[in-house]
């Protein structure tokens, strides 16, 4: 009878451990899952950052070729109106 006393006894006190082990998993589970959101919201607004920055180099890079090309064809057009008014001054041009 003490025995099966003392085994009841023991069973009890293993599921309030059980119960108490079961809590805490959560509670780190929940934690886990709270660190593993947070650190996937962090890599994502990197991923933005450098999202946002190849667009502003792509940005850049477009308006500086741009400004090569309008500088090319503004030069070729200087030359032209030069070569032009070198003609319109030799003798007896008109």
């Amino acid at each position: 009878m003490i025995e099966g006393r003392k085994i009841r006894d023991q069973t009890v006190f293993l599921r309030q451990a059980e119960a108490k082990a079961a809590i805490e998993q959560r509670k780190r589970d929940k934690t886990m899952v709270a660190e593993g959101a947070a650190n996937q919201e962090t890599e994502l607004s990197r991923g933005r950052a450098e999202v946002e920055k190849l667009h502003a180099q792509a940005d850049l890079y477009q308006r500086k070729r741009a400004a090569e090309g309008k500088l090319l064809v503004e030069l070729a057009e200087a030359k032209g109106t030069q070569l032009e008014n070198t003609a319109l001054q030799v003798r007896g041009q008109r």
